[in-house]
């Protein structure tokens, strides 16, 4: 007689599927963490390499800065762009066959020459990162002396007349044929310039990429590359005119002194700025003239909403045509690029008497004037 319940036959294997069930568990958290650990690990290494990336903008940044101060800080310094120096390369050193969007020229016509003018027989400076050899461990492929001064003595004590061979210059093709374009940086992309088709001139710049020394010798850990443009030489073209344009002779003080500079700021002669109505009158308060909206304009994005922009030059972006002849931004100082220092305002020397004449830089230095004056000046 059998001693089986029903109870324990149903039971049977029951063991088994809880094993199994078990194991699938501990297979399925094994599967979960090791894909939590994956996502992890990627995503440390990714903000490490976003974290260098950011380093190696700034260090490019600060050497940049660092190069203009060396060449540029001094008065007396005057800066032009690169088709000052005569044959300027226009043409890319990227294989011709590549398409327009990836065949970004090297941008000699706009790189920023500083010159010294109590030494005007010496070569300019030209403000970019340089050649950029790839192989850091050769000296003749490792071109990363763009940044060293090009103004001092040679050997025998003579002031340098001549570029080091490793220096680039405007006039010059890029060493390399057909390069490879993850070997540059693009510094100006198709976002912020274009070429314009009917001169061929092209306002993109991509510079070689300068590699950056790692820990051991020979290794690097990333690359970096910069060009200084040169603001001084573009129209800025939201300064607001505070001359009533309208009004038929002055009435105030403030222009009487505006009427001391140009006599107009001739923004419709710009691109895309043609038919902005610069001397609209301002009629109703509550409706800004398109001078006074210009005035405002703090960012390109936003010119696009002043009256009478024209957003399209030959079927191309107006503000990619005008990026290196335009600015919002550009302001100086009146330094004397000849003796240093702040340039002295010629029209005191005609509020001056005899007396204060003389004894300044503008005068010969002796004490003249009347003996009234003179009598008067030594009691004072």
């Amino acid at each position: 007689m059998s001693t089986t319940t029903p109870t324990s036959k149903n039971r049977k294997g029951f063991s088994l599927i809880l094993s199994l069930t078990m194991m699938a568990m501990i297979v399925f958290v094994v599967v979960v963490l090791a894909a939590f650990l994956n996502v992890e690990s990627r995503a440390a290494a990714t903000f490490h390499l976003a974290t260098r990336a950011r380093l190696n903008a700034l260090m490019s940044g600060r050497l940049a800065l660092a190069h203009l101060q060396q060449t540029a800080g001094p008065d007396r310094r005057a800066t032009a762009t690169g088709d000052l120096a005569g044959a300027a390369v226009t043409t890319s050193a990227f294989d011709a066959k590549l398409s327009n969007s990836e065949r970004i020229p090297q941008g000699q016509p706009y790189w920023t020459g500083v010159w010294r003018t109590d030494k005007p027989d010496q070569p300019p400076a030209w403000l970019i990162s340089g050649k950029g050899g790839q192989d850091v461990t050769k000296t003749t492929t490792c071109y990363t002396a763009q940044s060293v001064s090009t103004w001092g003595k040679d050997i025998s004590g003579n002031d340098i007349s001549d570029y080091n061979t490793t220096y680039w210059l405007p006039w010059q093709n890029y060493y390399q044929t057909n390069p490879a374009l993850s070997t540059f940086a693009v510094l100006v992309g198709n976002g912020s310039a274009v070429l314009n088709p009917s001169d061929k001139i092209d306002g993109r710049i991509a510079l070689p990429k300068i590699p950056l020394p790692g820990i051991t010798q020979g290794s690097t850990m990333g690359n970096y590359a910069y060009w200084i443009g040169d603001e001084g030489v573009k129209a800025r073209i939201n300064l607001k005119d505070s001359r009533y344009l309208t009004d038929p002779a002055p009435t105030s003080d403030s222009v009487i002194n505006a009427l001391r500079s140009p006599g107009r700021l001739g923004t419709e002669l710009l691109t895309g700025l043609k038919d902005v109505a610069v001397n609209q009158p301002e009629l109703d308060p509550q409706k800004p003239t398109a001078s006074q909206q210009l005035a405002s304009v703090t960012s390109t994005q936003q010119l696009a909403l002043v009256t009478g922009y024209t957003a399209t030059t030959n079927l191309l972006d107006s503000r990619k045509l005008s990026f290196h002849n335009q600015t919002l931004w550009s302001a100086g100082v009146l330094a004397d690029s000849f003796r240093g220092g702040l340039k002295r305002d010629l029209s005191l020397a005609f509020e001056m008497d005899d007396y204060d004449f003389d004894n300044s830089d503008f005068g010969s230095g002796e004490k003249g004037g009347t003996s009234a004056e003179k009598t008067a000046k030594t009691k004072g």
